[in-house]
């Protein structure tokens, strides 16, 4: 316990110190007057966006990672439990590996890239993580359930769960890779002085994205899909994303 208050006390510090080593921005325009017309001005800044393609598409390709990746998180502990049938330490080595492919895939990007705004990777990005969540589905369907629930060991062990980790680590690495040359490119398209707003309109409709996701999953759960199943669609649905996201590369 001392540990990880000292892990957070340490994060926080760092969180603290950060931000201020960025460099300035200053405002590219005057800023308007503060007015309380929350629902008016979030409504003009989405017509803003959805008004542009160089904008909308790139804000659909990023809700849809963001769609993806919740499901996935949300879903992960229900598949290692009543799909693979393994215990909370193997979902916690899941989430793990998950969080570790995004950071890895985010590394990828700025190096294929090497700080050039563009999405050329994206559009492939987008087939391997239907390729690899299609493929998690295949490899944890037809599992039988044990005396008891796998630990880490015994998952790691058991035949075919390598594929498995491998599935979800691509897929996460997919991820990383498909969503980081996406935010370059939206702030890129945006003129200085609406920047600020492009981004809050994105946040919103990624926010609603997910909840959009939520909801669909529950009502398809409810229905009898299996959470393996769930992915599956997932990655099937990604592949009109990847079509999509050509049309901006």
């Amino acid at each position: 316990a001392l540990a990880a208050g000292a892990v957070g006390v340490a994060a926080a510090v760092l969180g603290l110190g950060a931000p201020r080593m960025m460099p300035p921005a200053p405002a590219a325009a005057n800023g308007d007057v503060p007015r309380p017309r929350l629902f008016h001005d979030t409504m003009a800044v989405l017509r803003h966006t959805t008004a542009r393609s160089e904008l909308f598409l790139p804000i659909l390709a990023l809700s849809w990672f963001w769609l993806f990746g919740a499901t996935v998180v949300s879903g992960l502990p229900v598949l290692a439990k009543d799909v693979l049938f393994a215990d909370e330490h193997v979902v916690t080595l899941m989430l793990a590996l998950f969080a570790f492919g995004i950071g890895i895939g985010s590394v990828l990007a700025e190096r294929l890239l090497h700080g050039e705004v563009s999405a050329r990777f994206v559009p492939g990005a987008a087939i391997a993580m239907a390729f690899f969540a299609f493929d998690l589905y295949r490899a944890s369907a037809g599992r039988s359930a044990g005396a008891e629930l796998a630990g880490v060991m015994a998952f790691v062990q058991a035949p075919g769960n390598l594929r498995v980790i491998g599935d979800l680590l691509g897929m996460a690495m997919s991820g990383g890779l498909f969503a980081v040359p996406l935010y370059p490119v939206l702030q890129h398209e945006s003129e200085p002085n609406h920047r600020a707003r492009v981004i809050a309109s994105n946040n919103i409709i990624n926010a609603l994205a997910m909840s959009a996701g939520a909801v669909v999953s529950a009502l398809l759960l409810a229905r009898g899909l299996t959470m393996g199943e769930l992915f599956a669609l997932c990655g099937v649905a990604t592949i009109p994303v990847a079509i999509l996201s050509a049309w901006f590369v």
